[in-house]
């Protein structure tokens, strides 16, 4: 929190750079988030503005709460009907839809659209670029992929719990071979072939893959690149696209109501969000009548200082370069390869074009203090991979050398005693289709090392004797670790 920097700030200024002459000009310091700040000064300027007191900040949390029940609201039983045929179709959650109209509506926010009409309009020209394709003949499906579903399904018969499984998926194909069924059921069957072979012990499964499904499929005369292409041919067809065409209409359709009924509730009861307050604060920095909140700001502070530069996002940046044309100085701190909200709009490009056009002075941070050699050199592996580029650590002693850019130095040490800075969980997934791992698995494993005593950390202490803070190997403790 902002009152705890300036605290920290404060008492190293004081205790350790003899300098409360600064410590003492952090209390004219405007410290906080982005919507922090914009909410001081709007607070200053609410009458300028057309606001009514109290001034009341509708949290992520409520929006979130009052998103779903306005959509819920604002769908009718026609949509929800559709998205509930159109989720098991697509093996979706059948809420997905509540989540797209939110990404939609945050996306407007975030990059400051005044309207839908264009994203809308791209997002189907899009599908349209994409899934253009014929679909798959009748004949195609009967001939080719139903008796691939059948021999997969005999493939993984390998007692009588799953028979019963595999014959009722076998006889609801026989029963209705329709193009949509038969291809909509197909998502269905492989899942349960999934769950079946993930029961099959390491040995059986071998054998299955190498020799049983090889002349299985060799003798009921199937071509597996045949049924691949049948596959590709109607996942991008122009059936699919205009499915997901007519599901994009109505989640812009939904997005525009939910909007509309959003501001009349904002207004009604008082309130603004995080995204109002980013929008007024531009209107602040930008509109004419404003001239005199703009000379109270230059007047006010004489250096802007951003961290965590790489998670702004389009309106943020923004406010930023409007500020810097007040300011005398501006320091970015940031690193593009720790860009994590991009569900909130950041963009990271925006961010590296921003800091191209308009940072004339740039200066790598090359050295890590905080984590153990093994981590920094393996997330120098990572990035330089990522990045296409050649490895090459700075060398602190020589600023010259050559430098890879993305590489750091590290600092720290490992001490005697300490267990591998790596280390590999090999957590299971909860079910086949599982997206996430098991965290009972990873809270067990948790707390074994921390009863067990055995994982070492270092850890700093003061020496009661000298005064003097000493590094100490001392047992792991919950709070040393970070999910």
């Amino acid at each position: 929190p902002p009152a705890d920097f300036s605290r920290k700030a404060r008492e190293v200024l004081i205790d350790k750079k003899n300098r409360p002459d600064k410590a003492a000009e952090l209390d004219g310091a405007l410290i906080g988030t982005v919507h922090s700040i914009c909410e001081r000064f709007i607070r200053k300027y609410w009458f300028e503005l057309g606001l009514t007191l109290p001034l009341n900040v509708l949290s992520d949390v409520d929006k979130k709460l009052y998103m779903s029940r306005i959509a819920e609201i604002a769908a009718g039983e026609d949509d929800i009907l559709f998205f509930s045929e159109f989720a098991r179709e697509f093996s979706m959650n059948e809420d997905f839809w509540k989540q797209s109209i939110a990404e939609i509506i945050n996306k407007k926010y975030s990059f400051g659209i005044e309207d839908f009409s264009e994203s809308r309009q791209a997002s189907l020209e899009f599908i349209d670029s994409v899934f253009h394709g014929d679909t798959p003949n009748p004949e195609e499906i009967t001939e080719q992929v139903v008796p691939f579903l059948e021999a997969l399904l005999d493939f993984v018969k390998t007692d009588n719990l799953n028979k019963g499984i595999v014959d009722e998926s076998k006889t609801g194909m026989k029963r209705q071979r329709s193009l949509e069924r038969v291809l909509s059921d197909a998502a269905s069957v492989l899942e349960k072939t999934n769950l079946i072979l993930s029961n099959v012990d390491t040995k059986k499964k071998s054998i299955f893959i190498q020799d049983y499904w090889k002349d299985m499929i060799e003798k009921r005369g199937i071509d597996p690149e045949e049924i691949a292409g049948i596959a590709e041919r109607h996942v991008l067809s122009k059936e699919i696209g205009n499915r997901l065409k007519e599901c994009t209409v109505k989640l812009f359709d939904l997005a525009e109501t939910w909007e509309k009924e959003y501001d009349r509730f904002k207004k009604e009861n008082g309130l603004l969000d995080f995204n109002d307050m980013e929008q007024r604060f531009i209107r602040l920095l930008t509109e004419e009548r404003f001239e005199h909140v703009r000379k109270d700001i230059g007047d006010t502070y004489k250096v802007m200082m951003v961290d965590e530069f790489q998670d702004s996002n389009p309106v943020q940046i923004r406010i930023f370069r409007q500020l810097m044309e007040l300011v005398d100085e501006t320091v970015f701190v940031g690193d593009s390869k720790q860009a994590i909200y991009g569900f909130r709009g950041t963009e990271s490009s925006l961010v590296d074009d921003f800091i191209r056009q308009r940072i004339p002075s740039k200066e790598s941070l090359k050295v890590s203090y905080r984590s153990r050699p093994e981590l920094v050199r393996a997330a120098n592996d990572i990035f330089c991979h990522a990045w296409g580029v050649s490895k090459q650590e700075p060398d602190p002693d020589n600023p010259t050398a050559p430098y890879d850019g993305l590489s750091l130095h590290p600092d720290r040490n490992t001490h005697d005693g300490q267990d591998p800075a790596l280390q590999h969980w090999n957590a299971p997934l909860k079910s086949p289709r599982a997206t996430k791992l098991d965290y009972l698995t990873i809270g067990r494993k948790i707390r074994k090392i921390v009863e067990d005593k055995t994982c070492k950390v270092v850890r700093k202490v003061k020496n009661k004797k000298t005064g003097k803070e000493e590094e100490i190997l001392d047992s792991i403790r919950y709070g040393d670790i970070a999910i």
